[in-house]
Order: structure tokens, then C-alpha cells, then sequence
């Protein structure tokens, strides 16, 4: 962790999509912000950071209008890539 935050982050060359959970007690949501952060000032478009809001850690264990916020957007990226095959 503290690798990643330091430079460690520098070294990540593939796209990065985060989901954070607002509640999250595990992870730093502070710290996540700033890396998101330093990965999209060093290149444009390569980090970004989707908020669920109300979520805690697993958001793959939530229900109702959290996990709905992380569906839809892999729905609209779904959609995107689906209009480029066409």
C-alpha cells in the first residue's frame, strides 16, 4: 500500500475504473481519491473513480440502490462498447 502510494502508482500503465465505497472501513477513501488523482494529472483519461454512495467494503455483497449506481454504470459501458461493434 504504501508503495502504491508513493510512486507505485507511477508504474501502473493499464487503465484503472475504482469503485469506492462511500463506508468504506477498510480502505482510505482519502487516499484512494489522491492516487486517482495523480494517475489522471500524469495521463489524462487513464484513472477513474465511480462513488457508490452508502456502500461498505464488499460492494459486491450490497443491495438495492447501491449496488444499482455500480450496475448501471457497467450497463452504459456495456452499451458503449456494444454501439462500437457495429
Amino acid at each position: 500500500y504504501r508503495d502504491l502510494m508513493r510512486s507505485g502508482w507511477k508504474r501502473i500503465e493499464a487503465p484503472v475504473l475504482l469503485f469506492q465505497a462511500e463506508n468504506d472501513h477498510l480502505v482510505s477513501n482519502r487516499a484512494q481519491e489522491r492516487m486517482i488523482r495523480k494517475m489522471a494529472e500524469r495521463r489524462p483519461g487513464m484513472a477513474k473513480m465511480v462513488k457508490v454512495p452508502g456502500a461498505k467494503h464488499e460492494l459486491f455483497g450490497t443491495r438495492g440502490r447501491m449496488l444499482q449506481t455500480y450496475l448501471l454504470f457497467w450497463k452504459k459501458i456495456c452499451n458503449k462498447r456494444e454501439g462500437m461493434t457495429k
